[in-house]
């Protein structure tokens, strides 16, 4: 008999839950449900939510992401890089993806002309953003953020087959 009302008055907070009202404490019945008690549970759910999300965006996702929303009004292409360094991004555009823009990696998991993760790259209407302009920003930013520029990440991507 315990169980049994354990299990509907769990039942019934999911309900509620779902259906938009607020939680209800472990020691309510069906019968004593008050609309406007302390929120416990969905506080613990939101606060869990929030540092799972945290934990997903890294220092380096967060820098990249910040500076491509700041550097909009630049020459996209070539965005002050010297000869070298846009060489060496082409480099590893060969390798990468052999300048294909919207090419999948064969792990399907990194896209586009640099086989960049989908969340640097971000989603636009529901899809993984691949406009040309965008990836080269936010891989050049990845790059400065990470290796300090493109030949330096050249030299990695050579010694590991990686960037």
């Amino acid at each position: 008999m315990k169980i049994h009302k354990l299990v509907s008055s769990a039942l019934l907070s999911v309900m509620l839950l779902s259906a938009g009202a607020t939680a209800i404490p472990a020691n309510a019945s069906s019968t004593n449900v008050q609309k406007n008690q302390p929120v416990t549970v969905v506080k613990q759910a939101k606060l869990s939510k929030n540092q799972a999300k945290k934990q997903k965006q890294t220092k380096i996702l967060k820098n990249v992401k910040k500076a491509v929303k700041k550097d909009h009004h630049r020459n996209w292409f070539k965005d002050g890089l010297s000869k070298r360094q846009l060489r060496a991004r082409a480099w590893i555009v060969r390798h990468e993806s052999g300048g294909h823009w919207n090419i999948l990696s064969y792990g399907h998991v990194c896209v586009g002309y640099f086989q960049l993760n989908p969340a640097y790259l971000g989603y636009k209407h529901g899809h993984v953003n691949l406009n040309h302009k965008h990836q080269v920003q936010v891989a050049d930013h990845y790059v400065k953020a990470r290796y300090g520029s493109w030949v330096r990440a050249q030299h990695f991507w050579q010694a590991h087959h990686w960037y």
